[in-house]
C-alpha cells in the first residue's frame, strides 16, 4: 500500500530537510557575520566560503533528490 501523503514519502521529507539545513546555515552565517564579522568566522574566509559550499551541496541534494524516479 502506496502514500501519497507527501510528507510520508522519503524523497519529499529528504527535500525538506536538505532545505531545513540550507537555512540553517544561512541563518548561523549571518547572525555571526552581522554581530562578529569575518573575524568571527572560523578559519576567517575559509570558513566562510566552506559555509557556503555546505549551502550549495545542501541544495544540489535536495534537487537531486526531487528528480528521484519513484
Amino acid at each position: 500500500m502506496e502514500s501519497s501523503h507527501p510528507l510520508t514519502d522519503h524523497t519529499a521529507v529528504s527535500k525538506i530537510v536538505m532545505y531545513i539545513i540550507a537555512g540553517t546555515f544561512v541563518v548561523c552565517v549571518a547572525l555571526v557575520l552581522a554581530i562578529e564579522g569575518l573575524d568571527g568566522m572560523p578559519f576567517g574566509i575559509w570558513g566562510l566560503l566552506a559555509s557556503f559550499a555546505f549551502i550549495v551541496a545542501a541544495l544540489l541534494m535536495a534537487q537531486y533528490v526531487k528528480h528521484q524516479p519513484h
